[in-house]
């Protein structure tokens, strides 16, 4: 029976690869939420760039891509 299912084991590995950097864009957006991080589009995007490289750096090619 579990052959006749397809497997997303590989997506399924790079999620949990990834959910450190997903805890961080979640917390800044906390930070963001609650005041203690200014609210601006540009300190935004700085900070996903940052962490885009970040994470590009650290999983190589199991990193994710838009």
């Amino acid at each position: 029976m579990a052959k006749d299912r397809p497997s997303n084991s590989g997506a399924t590995h790079v999620s949990w690869l990834a959910l450190p950097f997903d805890a961080l864009r979640a917390q800044y957006a906390g930070g963001v939420h609650a005041g203690f991080i200014e609210r601006s589009l540009l300190a935004s995007a700085k900070f996903e760039r940052a962490l885009a490289g970040l994470e590009r750096w650290m999983l190589g090619p199991l990193a994710r891509r838009i």
